[in-house]
């Protein structure tokens, strides 16, 4: 409906290829008129708009156009509730270019989730209800993105944190539809809505810049948070069910748990207006259940070595320790068992540890594994030694892996040669 010189007309479309040019032709129909200057970019952009929910949807597309003197606004909403993004293609590519040019073409522009799908959109010119920042930028009264700053973000561990929560959720998703898990995990588990791809991409551009733990800060489109707590939810289902042994997938680490829920809920919290609360390892020295134990002709194997031995199981806590061990770490007899594997890492190499062990276990890398490498051992009073540590597995007849470090003290010169003097972790 056009009222004196504001337009406000909507097209629902297929889900077909035609529907690029139906778009087009309807925001040129619709806004030449009014303000041809605009029209130009509003064709071209919601032609990207409209092809993306063509490929990604599947659904019907609803297209609805809005002007007033010197402002236009596209709107594509689509039954998808996947949030896209802007990809970082090579050069050569020959796709993924629609929302760079929407970034460089638009004035402003964003997504936002709806209870059936999600709605994309730009916005070229100024609307005259803008205000202005002091700068003259127009600030809109009603953003749809909201600003994210993850405190002390751990950089390494974060992206494992995500990709083995994907893993378990592509796994039990793909049994929910196979009927094999019943009711055990019952109701839709499809793509989360949630977008991970930022949280990777802020992630590895601190890693490149050789940081380990910083602050990262993102603009996350508005419904992000309810995304972020349903993807929490379902991660709780997973967890269980790797844990329970439904899945092929391991259960993450305690760490990684508690990494993925300060996570989630950072999202959804600063959308409703908190402050940021940093991350905090949790801590090593606390113990845990102990579910895993060495047969007794482990045990004496191990007291019978003259090297110092660390043995731990694949949830990161240690199981055993030799004589040799507990004089070399300062521990007494019967005290360090049951703790996590941590607790004998400086702090500085703890995340890189648990990001290594965590790969090892769900995609089978192994960085240390049979390579003999020279890092700092954390002793209880505080004080360190350096080491050179060679981790060997085997496997234990539950399915699960046993670690076995051995640590042999070095001064500056004893280095074996070969030995990697880079302090990499376990993993």
């Amino acid at each position: 409906m056009t009222v004196g010189s504001e337009l406000d007309e909507s097209v629902t479309l297929p889900p077909e290829a035609s529907s690029a040019g139906r778009a087009r032709r309807a925001v040129a129909d619709l806004v030449t008129p009014l303000e041809p200057d605009l029209a130009e970019h509003g064709v071209l952009l919601v032609s990207e708009l409209v092809t993306n929910a063509v490929l990604h949807a599947g659904t019907s597309i609803g297209v609805r156009v809005r002007a007033t003197t010197g402002w236009l606004r596209v709107e594509v909403s689509d039954g998808s509730t996947r949030q896209p993004h802007i990809c970082d293609y090579s050069a050569d590519a020959t796709t993924g270019r629609g929302l760079d040019l929407v970034e460089a073409l638009a004035a402003r522009w964003g997504t936002e989730a709806t209870g059936a799908g999600k709605v994309v959109w730009f916005e070229v010119g100024t609307h005259p209800d803008a205000r202005e920042d002091g700068s003259g930028r127009p600030v809109s009264r009603a953003g749809s993105t909201f600003s994210v700053v993850l405190r002390q973000a751990p950089v390494h561990l974060l992206p494992v944190t995500l990709e083995s929560g994907d893993a378990m959720l592509r796994e039990v998703s793909l049994l929910s539809i196979a009927g094999e898990l019943g009711e055990v995990a019952s109701g839709d588990w499809q793509e989360s809505a949630l977008d991970i791809a930022p949280f990777l991409e802020a992630a590895a551009g601190a890693a490149e810049r050789g940081l380990h733990s910083t602050d990262l800060h993102l603009d996350l489109p508005a419904g992000a948070g309810d995304a972020a707590l349903e993807r929490l939810e379902r991660l709780v289902v997973a967890q269980h069910l790797a844990t329970s042994g439904h899945l092929l997938a391991r259960p993450d680490l305690h760490e990684l748990v508690s990494c993925r829920s300060w996570l989630l809920q950072e999202v959804s919290t600063q959308e409703q207006g908190r402050a940021p609360q940093p991350w905090t390892l949790p801590g090593p020295t606390a113990p845990v259940s102990q579910r895993s134990r060495l047969r007794p002709d482990e045990v004496g194997r191990l007291e019978r070595s003259t090297v110092a031995t660390v043995v731990a199981d694949d949830a990161n806590r240690i199981i055993g320790l030799n004589g040799a061990a507990r004089r070399l770490l300062g521990w007494e007899a019967g005290r360090l068992a049951g703790h996590r594997l941590t607790v004998i890492i400086p702090p500085e190499l703890r995340q890189a540890h648990l990001a290594g062990y965590a790969r090892h276990q769900h995609t089978g890398e192994e960085r240390l594994i049979g390579r003999p490498t020279r890092v700092p051992a954390l002793r209880r009073d505080g004080t360190r030694v350096e080491v050179e540590i060679s981790i060997t597995t085997w496997p234990t007849a539950a399915g699960g892996t046993y670690y076995r470090a051995e640590l042999r003290p070095l001064t500056a010169d004893t280095a074996s040669p070969g030995v990697d003097r880079q302090g990499s972790s376990t993993g």
